[in-house]
């Protein structure tokens, strides 16, 4: 298994034989080359991450492309695109680095340092200022090809909205045109079963597993997707946001199915109100945070509704 594993099975696993695949190639290991050989990479896994998050060899964003070869292309790279190409440089020259996953991030971790690759900053893994305030559960640390290989595959099915409305299916994956018709919304749910059977702590892929769910009308299931990723997760904001809509939403379901059922609505209103606060809660994002308080309120004043 050569050095540049990790992304380059990325890459083809997103172009599969598109004529672009080899040329997407080149140019990922000239980035890989660039970080592994440069002589003020230093000697440590340490030492290599804040060379990396100083020297990256492209332009770092938080809103960069989500499939790997358009990074290529664009040498612009989101969180977990960089840390792909960072880990190959340092698997390149024998340093020992993993990736970290945590809720909706990427960092990259070598013996007492972690980065962030988006904003170019290192802290101590000893230092207790930043991941347990933004990010306090780490769902997995990873080294292998097998565990990375599930996160390429879950932004794969993430991308899936961006593909089917750009109806320009020939610049893109074509497993995510295979996947993510409207039609075959049964692909992506196995896309994500297959990142939670190598990742079982994955708390995000358990989410948006459940979100493929409440698009098909599956309530049940949905919510067992957000019940655990709220178990991998107790601070997920967006998995509680989720699961209050499950209990918003199902009651007008129900009521078209089975009739009128008042103690239904009420246990329904209370943990939608419940879930409702813990996702507000949790948000860091301010205006995030705002318009689920604007829901709440909301979700209140219609509280008689409920209770009659």
């Amino acid at each position: 298994m050569d050095y540049t594993s990790a992304g380059i099975d990325r890459l083809r696993l997103e172009l599969g034989s598109a004529p672009r695949l080899s040329e997407c190639e080149r140019k990922y290991n000239e980035l890989v080359d660039r970080l592994a050989n440069c002589p003020q990479k230093g000697s440590s896994g340490d030492d290599f991450l804040k060379f990396a998050a100083n020297n990256f060899p492209g332009t770092l964003s938080e809103n960069g492309p989500d499939l790997l070869w358009e990074c290529v292309e664009s040498n612009t790279f989101d969180c977990d695109a960089a840390a792909f190409l960072i880990l190959d440089a340092a698997n390149k020259i024998g340093l020992n680095v993993k990736i970290v996953l945590v809720a909706k991030h990427i960092f990259v971790k070598a013996e007492t340092l972690f980065i962030d690759p988006t904003v170019q900053l290192s802290f101590q893994i000893s230092d207790n200022k930043f991941i347990p305030q933004l990010y306090p559960v780490i769902y997995a640390e990873l080294s292998g090809l097998e565990t990375i290989r599930a996160i390429s595959i879950k932004v794969m099915a993430d991308a899936n909205d961006e593909v089917v409305s750009s109806k320009q299916p020939n610049i893109f994956s074509f497993i995510l045109v295979n996947w993510l018709n409207y039609n075959r919304v049964d692909f992506v749910i196995k896309a994500y079963s297959d990142v939670i059977e190598k990742i079982p702590t994955y708390a995000n892929a358990y989410m948006c597993r459940g979100n493929r769910f409440m698009f098909l009308g599956d309530f049940d299931s949905a919510l067992k997707d957000y019940n655990e990723a709220i178990r991998q997760d107790p601070y997920y904001s967006e998995a509680y946001y989720n699961r209050f809509r499950v209990y918003h939403e199902r009651p007008k379901k129900e009521i078209v199915k089975f009739g009128s059922n008042q103690k239904l609505n009420k246990e329904y209103y209370a943990s939608a109100i419940c879930d409702l606060e813990l996702a507000i809660k949790f948000e860091k994002n301010a205006a995030g945070k705002a318009a689920m308080q604007s829901k709440l309120a909301e979700l209140k004043h219609l509280s008689p509704l409920y209770s009659q």
